[in-house]
């Protein structure tokens, strides 16, 4: 495999509406289609062809990086124009290369298919607002169209953390700077400290991916801040338990305590196949701020979270379950889809549909 043939894979990737390329030593190309990994070539591509295709745009700093054992993020751009978020690591069998478009503009809420809740988060003041969800979730894209919504509502100073830069912000209401962490500051948990000497009104933080990040961003959300971010993990509880877990132990009641003051709202993405037609939809848990949630974070229950959540769902607040069954009554799913991703699957099979032909509906 050459340059030329990437390009074509990149194209026909954009063409396809494939969401991601892997590129694999030994075996054949695949993207993500649907949900779903289909073969996108006939030969299988060897280790030393990858290796050849990352010359391009692997620098020395990134080499040493992932000869430590290390996996980068970087931003390639295709001969089309076309944006792809690329990560490189190492295998066994050499390196590897996974390629993931960018939308040329940012899309908004509506386009996204998300709630017009999500800003009101953004229109918050100070305290921390977290978007949780794995590689591929759209949580990126989420906090990108988050962002740009602040941008457009709100004169306020924005700092975005980012490893790589993907979307470029406008300066409109707001004015957003953007910082691309091993390129103008050193890490994530720096580039928040330094926000807040830069009087940021807003922190933008791409990846939480360590303690010393999120004890930044609290000191951030404490001093009167409003602070975004992400972070891996595959539902709101998870995402609580992973930031516990990072804590020494004679920290985390303290840290308990911080979290329960700050936290404005938690949410966690995930990407479904849409029944009818192209694309995927988002499914959305959301966790917001109330007496009882904060009660439940500073004793560190956070299994008892989702009971809260599905009460308070006249606030804005809903659980995998409810947002299942919201997708469902708009038939944006299958039904063994929601099955498939459900919590009690006998209350989803059992509880009325509304929607067209429904008996609800009078038809």
């Amino acid at each position: 495999m050459d340059k030329g043939k990437l390009e074509e894979l990149l194209a026909g990737m954009v063409r396809s509406g494939a969401t991601a390329l892997h590129l694999l030593p030994g075996h054949k190309p695949c993207m993500r289609l649907q949900g779903s990994l289909v073969v996108a070539g006939e030969s299988m591509v060897s280790a030393e062809q990858i290796h050849d295709l990352t010359k391009d745009f692997l620098f020395q700093d990134l080499r040493a990086r992932i000869a430590a054992g290390q996996e980068v993020d970087l931003l390639f751009t295709a001969r089309s124009g076309e944006r792809f978020r690329t990560r490189v690591g190492r295998t066994e069998a050499g390196f590897f290369l996974h390629f993931r478009r960018v939308p040329r503009e940012i899309p908004t809420f509506a386009d996204l298919g998300v709630p017009e809740i999500l800003a009101t988060f953004v229109n918050g003041r100070a305290g921390l607002v977290l978007l949780t969800g794995f590689l591929g979730s759209g949580r990126s894209t989420t906090l990108a169209a988050m962002v740009d919504r602040l941008s457009a509502d709100r004169a306020a100073h924005v700092v975005s953390l980012e490893q790589p830069l993907e979307f470029v912000f406008q300066h409109r209401a707001a004015i957003v700077h953007q910082r691309e962490v091993g390129l103008h500051v050193p890490d994530f948990a720096t580039g928040v400290r330094e926000a807040m000497q830069q009087s940021a009104d807003v922190v933008v933080v791409a990846d939480v991916a360590d303690a010393a990040t999120f004890d930044a961003m609290l000191d951030a959300a404490e001093s009167g801040l409003l602070v975004l971010g992400t972070l891996h993990a595959s539902s709101v509880v998870a995402a609580l338990r992973r930031l516990d877990a990072a804590q020494p132990a004679a920290r985390r009641e303290s840290f308990r305590q911080r979290l329960a003051a700050s936290l404005r709202a938690l949410l966690s993405q995930t990407l479904l196949p849409r029944s009818h037609g192209a694309g995927r939809v988002p499914l959305l848990e959301i966790l917001l701020q109330t007496h009882s949630v904060a009660e439940t974070l500073r004793a560190g229950e956070y299994d008892a979270l989702p009971a809260i959540m599905a009460k308070g769902r006249g606030l804005g607040m809903q659980t995998t379950d409810i947002a299942l069954r919201n997708l469902l009554n708009k038939n944006l799913i299958s039904m063994g889809e929601a099955l498939y991703h459900a919590s009690d699957r006998e209350s989803l099979t059992a509880r009325p549909r509304v929607g067209p032909g429904s008996v609800l509906n009078g038809r």
